[in-house]
């Protein structure tokens, strides 16, 4: 179907391989993509935080393997939040910026975990 293959074409086009100036500000899509962009970014510090404390809390291949699994749990919340920005349920920022605001609570909760521990050992 011809259709069909238009809309998967379009989901590779453009806004993606648009310049951040230049996207609209009017179109969801685009805030979404904006958002992304900046969110995306703002993460690459937290994922640095979360391989470190899982590396002291769990060692080293137990932390390879939970890092992996919550890289894809954030692509796949990321993935959810964008088609539910695209039906209208979602707010496009809120859709862009959920997987880095879990991200953010885990690796607090991991610094509260890995104070607690330190604070009961003698």
């Amino acid at each position: 179907d011809d259709t069909l293959l238009k809309a998967h074409l379009r989901m590779i086009s453009a806004p993606n391989s648009v310049v951040s100036q230049f996207l609209d500000p009017a179109n969801p899509h685009h805030v979404f993509v904006k958002n992304r962009r900046l969110s995306m970014a703002a993460a690459t510090p937290l994922w640095v935080l979360l391989g470190a404390l899982l590396g002291l809390l769990t060692g080293r291949l137990r932390s390879i393997f939970i890092s992996s699994a919550a890289v894809g749990v954030s692509y796949w919340v990321l993935r959810l939040g964008e088609l539910s920005s695209r039906a209208g349920e979602l707010s496009p920022f809120v859709a862009a910026w959920l997987p880095t605001g879990l991200l953010a609570i885990l690796v607090l909760l991991l610094i509260a975990r890995l104070i607690y521990a330190k604070t009961l050992k003698p």
